[in-house]
């Protein structure tokens, strides 16, 4: 991190670095993943329909609950080095995957969505050189 920043002020322009090292889960990609499937799954039912047989299911504790996991898209993982534009060093590493939880009833819970967690800096660098003797 310190040789990021002391080398920055070496040069005019972007400086810094980003990650796709870790992993997280949230809802808006399960969407974006059902978006794709062109439908919307709101039971067992439709799961099937639109996404076929799940690779795992699991019984949850909770009254009759099951929790359906498929695969999704590639898992993109890596870093991007930044030196005026990106320099990406990502390569997929397995899929990222799809849960859905479904009541008894089979109706759906609640669905998420495994995705890349980024993280970086970025610093943006200007040099502007000021001569007091210059007129507007």
């Amino acid at each position: 991190m310190a040789l990021v920043v002391l080398s920055s002020f070496s040069v005019s322009g972007c400086v810094g670095f980003s990650s796709l090292l870790g992993t997280e889960s949230s809802s808006q990609q399960f969407a974006y993943y059902q978006a794709g499937r062109d439908g919307l799954v709101t039971n067992k039912d439709s799961a099937i329909a639109y996404w076929g047989d799940p690779l795992v299911k699991t019984q949850l504790a909770a009254e009759g609950e099951e929790a359906w996991t498929y695969r999704g898209g590639l898992a993109w993982r890596g870093v991007a080095l930044w030196v005026v534009v990106p320099i990406p060093l990502v390569v997929p590493v397995g899929h990222n995957t799809v849960t859905m939880r479904f009541s008894a009833s089979g109706d759906l819970i609640s669905g998420s969505a495994e995705q890349a967690a980024e993280k970086g800096l970025v610093c943006w660098i200007l040099i502007l050189e000021c001569n007091p003797d210059d007129q507007l």
